[in-house]
């Protein structure tokens, strides 16, 4: 730490004097000439000494760009590293993902426009389907027939795996399917309301199942834990960027080979 703050002067020297001193800001952002030409400082707890985002291994999944041509270079190479795997390989690193996780964040768009997410473990994934138990009387109900549009994402903080899942919702009211999947536990969620018909059980007019047909899926799958230190001190010694990790995408294309039943919406 002693030699920590020269070379962080000396670099912002380097960067045209977009700060003054370490001592004067909590958070240094520095204006890149050069996409890779400077780390990006965040704050250490307890310290006003800033230090790299890159020298923690679970930003690289938090942050890691979506877009299949983008320009990071630490999502290219997790590209790169996942680029061999074929789409039922990608189908098991998913529900590997997924059922260890258990639980996932399912977002939708309200009619006013707004973003909304919340907690959710699917009853099935089937063909590939996630299926959700779901009260109609819920404000899910108006944003999927506003917008059926939805995302379900998972994350495990212990490896920095993650699943985002896009596609569309559709309300499945078919009683066959709710009845084989229900479970007795469910019905804290469903109040019986005492007038015969809204009972809280299988039965219960408002339980339906929320079904995500996915459209495309993209699945990180971190190294290990010491191989990704590993590769991020290499990559501080080298300049290149670290990929600690295999990003894959699955298209619809994939889904339908990989799960004949899945049909597109």
């Amino acid at each position: 730490m002693m030699c920590f703050r020269p070379m962080l002067r000396s670099t912002v020297s380097h960067a045209h004097k977009a700060v003054d001193t370490v001592s004067r800001s909590p958070l240094i952002h520095i204006s890149r000439q050069h996409p890779s030409a400077f780390p990006t400082l965040i704050p250490r707890s307890n310290s006003r000494y800033p230090i790299p985002i890159q020298a923690h291994p679970r930003h690289f999944a938090a942050n890691m760009s979506t877009n299949t041509q983008t320009h990071d270079p630490t999502a290219q190479g997790a590209h790169s590293k996942g680029s061999d795997l074929t789409p039922q390989q990608k189908i098991d690193t998913l529900l590997e993902i997924t059922k260890h996780i258990g639980t996932g964040m399912l977002t939708s768009r309200s009619p006013d426009g707004k973003l909304a997410s919340r907690a959710m473990a699917p009853a099935t994934t089937e063909g590939l389907v996630f299926s959700f138990y779901m009260n109609t009387d819920s404000g899910k109900t108006d944003d999927v027939e506003t917008d059926p549009q939805v995302n379900v994402a998972y994350f495990d903080p212990k490896t920095t795996d993650w699943v985002s899942i896009s596609g569309k919702a559709v309300l499945n009211k078919d009683s066959s399917k709710i009845k084989k999947h229900w479970s007795s536990s469910l019905s804290a969620w469903f109040d019986d309301k005492k007038d015969g018909k809204h009972t809280g059980d299988h039965n219960d007019p408002r339980v339906v199942l929320l079904d995500v047909h996915p459209e495309e899926i993209r699945v990180f799958k971190a190294d290990g834990k010491l191989s990704a230190l590993a590769q991020t001190a290499k990559a501080a010694i080298s300049g290149h960027a670290a990929s600690p990790g295999k990003l894959v995408v699955i298209t619809s294309q994939e889904i339908q080979l990989a799960s004949p039943a899945h049909k597109p919406l």
